[in-house]
């Protein structure tokens, strides 16, 4: 796999897009030539393929970029689901699109109502209070809208 190296700091912080455009150009460099030196017409497959898995025509290159989301968002729901782990509490800074993905992708089951955020949880079938009626949230501390849990929300109408 050509691509091992950069992993953890996709993991952790993710990569900035000029890093993952010199690290796919120095895998085209290699992939095409073998060695330094210009790849100018010697591609024979557009990038976008050559990332693809071989049983969709590809060679089965990680593709950096969607990996980089893939990785964080698994880093927020590992987050979400063990509270108990000591990395749980550290506070994680993805790019928006990691957030999107995660809440697409995502619901949450309500227990006891202690662990899920009654306004950002997606617990209200597979939606979130800020997502459903999001004026609602301008009347609402930014304190409140990260700290409440549904346990709190609705005891005694709240």
């Amino acid at each position: 796999m050509l691509c091992v190296i950069p992993i953890y700091t996709i993991i952790t912080d993710g990569l900035p897009l000029w890093a993952i455009k010199e690290i796919n150009a120095i895998c085209r460099q290699f992939l095409w030539t073998g060695k330094e030196g210009s790849i100018r017409g010697k591609c024979m497959v557009a990038w976008p393929t050559v990332c693809r898995p071989k049983e969709l025509g590809g060679l089965d290159i990680l593709d950096l970029d969607l990996s980089s989301i893939a990785l964080q968002t698994r880093w927020l729901r590992l987050q979400q689901a063990d509270e108990s782990r000591a990395w749980a509490e550290l506070p994680l800074s993805v790019p928006r699109v990691v957030e999107s993905f995660f809440e697409a992708s995502t619901y949450t089951i309500i227990r006891d109502g202690r662990s899920t955020a009654f306004c950002t949880g997606q617990w209200i079938q597979g939606q979130a209070v800020k997502h459903i009626a999001p004026c609602l949230l301008n009347y609402v501390s930014h304190r409140d809208i990260r700290q409440t849990t549904v346990v709190d929300g609705l005891q005694g109408r709240a």
